[in-house]
């Protein structure tokens, strides 16, 4: 296990959350490359539409971020009998998913003047300032909703998710238990409630919370893709492979989950196995330059040094990560070939 690998998962784990609840409750499509550890706006609460993604080469399972619709907002395809107040939450809506962060944000700022005492513009435009990473705002946001409604698990759950992503794990677990007890049935706030518990290195809390979590939505492959991250990282590869796969009968167009197995599949000597995942994740990114990085390494394995050697090379040639462009220096070097 390399530390490169290690921090790239805890990585792609924290910031799975953000964009699978705030956005949508359970969908999986792709996203970018992670480079930090955070909880996804999106698994703040779940919604229908998609945003816009925060982070790119390297597809992770989080889905194009796409907007959030709470279960009590506008679902119309025309604004022609809403009223004014659900039509500027509609517009923000539809800001959201061509990813006009700012132009939502004022959509949903105008409904909060209408109607300051209708909850849904401070839940939507705290979702967008999520999506923008502004948690002191996010937060604000979430306790206005709070004070007017008391006994809504969305602004709990969104809380949590930017007092995490504040570092407060404290605060952000006394939210998410909340937001669990208002609603016994809240997946995101259990998959949220788990990330957190793998950032203070609670093991059973983390497990129990990720059960419980595909307990209530099995057939999220998100949740599937990390808690295989999840058994990665403490080394227990036959049942990380089991839950990339499922990830993958559940969403099988998803690149990176076939790249997180090739890597489960290198740590187990399955060198063919993790071949052939490698092969499916450029297949399906043909951008993704870790995945082309670790063919190489398999390749190199298997003593097919050509094969390694182009591999290694359009890394180096083409990668915006400086320390892949080490590695991949560093492998062509041993090889007998100065780049």
């Amino acid at each position: 296990m390399t530390l490169r690998k290690l921090s790239k998962l805890a990585s792609l784990l924290m910031l799975i959350s953000v964009l699978v609840s705030a956005c949508n409750g359970g969908g999986t499509s792709e996203q970018g490359k992670v480079t930090e550890i955070e909880i996804n706006p999106m698994t703040a609460e779940p919604v229908e539409e998609t945003l816009p993604p925060t982070i790119t080469p390297q597809p992770t399972l989080t889905p194009t971020p796409t907007a959030t619709k709470a279960p009590d907002a506008p679902t119309p395809t025309t604004t022609a009998t809403l009223t004014p107040y659900e039509t500027l939450i509609f517009n923000g809506l539809t800001q959201v998913q061509n990813a006009q962060l700012d132009l939502a944000i004022e959509e949903f700022t105008k409904a909060i003047k209408l109607d300051p005492s209708a909850g849904e513009g401070y839940f939507q435009r705290s979702r967008a300032y999520m999506y923008q990473k502004k948690w002191d705002e996010a937060i604000v946001d979430c306790n206005y909703l709070i004070n007017l409604d008391p006994n809504d698990p969305r602004a709990y759950n969104n809380r949590g998710v930017s007092f995490a992503n504040k570092n407060q794990y404290s605060q952000a677990v006394l939210d998410f238990t909340k937001a669990i007890e208002l609603k016994p049935d809240y997946a995101e706030a259990y998959f949220n409630m788990a990330l957190v518990h793998i950032r203070r290195e609670e093991d059973d809390l983390a497990l129990e919370n990720l059960n419980k979590a595909i307990e209530l939505q099995p057939n999220n492959a998100e949740f599937y893709f990390s808690r295989g991250n999840y058994y990665f990282m403490i080394q227990e590869m036959d049942k990380a492979v089991a839950d990339y796969s499922q990830s993958i009968t559940l969403a099988p167009e998803v690149s990176s989950v076939y790249y997180y197995r090739g890597l489960t599949y290198l740590e187990m000597d399955q060198v063919d196995n993790a071949l052939a995942d490698f092969n499916k994740a450029v297949e399906l990114n043909p951008e993704y330059m870790d995945a082309y990085y670790y063919r190489g390494l398999a390749y190199i394995t298997k003593g097919e040094t050509q094969k390694a050697i182009d591999d290694l090379k359009l890394v180096y040639e083409k990668t915006q990560d400086a320390e892949l462009k080490l590695n991949a220096q560093e492998q062509l070097q041993k090889l007998g070939v100065n780049p």
